[in-house]
């Protein structure tokens, strides 16, 4: 599942990669093979190749953490949401006239709660972020009882890129 969930990753990575490194080749090729010697103007296009494809895969994992930001925070606000009216429920408080014949259905206001709460939620992850230039590290205290997450996020990260 987290092969073929990343190779979404790779994928786009990819496709910027080939982008980054035909405006690469234009702009910074010839500047390069002037300072190069003759000898080493050969690893030109495959350097600038690699370091392409290194800022494009940065750049691709940015975007999915973004994109799984999002996916956690909606249905974040969904369980939330859920919970909340089951508690609700079982106290006797309808809210909106919540009465539902199934219970695998969801009411106006569950959904209203839960988009919400998920909003809220995604705003304050991009906004945390957004200061840390969207690295999503964990802050300081919390980070040394997250550190094994951290790593094997990153061990993740390399592997499913290796391959």
């Amino acid at each position: 599942v987290l092969q073929r969930e990343y190779a979404r990753v790779i994928s786009l990575s990819l496709t910027l990669a080939e982008g980054f490194e035909r405006v690469a080749r234009v702009l910074l090729e010839p500047p390069l093979n002037l300072v190069t010697p003759r000898d080493y103007r050969k690893w030109v296009p495959a350097v600038i190749g690699w370091i392409s494809k290194g800022v494009a895969m940065n750049i691709a994992w940015r975007i999915q953490r973004i994109l799984t930001a999002s996916t956690s925070a909606i249905a974040g606000g969904a369980m939330f949401a859920r919970s909340i009216m089951s508690m609700l429920n079982k106290r006797g408080i309808l809210v909106f006239g919540d009465v539902r014949g199934n219970p695998e259905s969801t009411t106006i206001a569950e959904d209203m709660i839960g988009f919400s709460v998920g909003s809220l939620g995604f705003y304050t992850q991009i906004e945390c972020q957004y200061k840390k230039n969207f690295s999503f590290e964990v802050p300081f205290p919390w980070n040394l009882v997250t550190w094994p997450f951290d790593l094997a996020e990153r061990w993740i990260q390399w592997y499913i890129t290796k391959y």
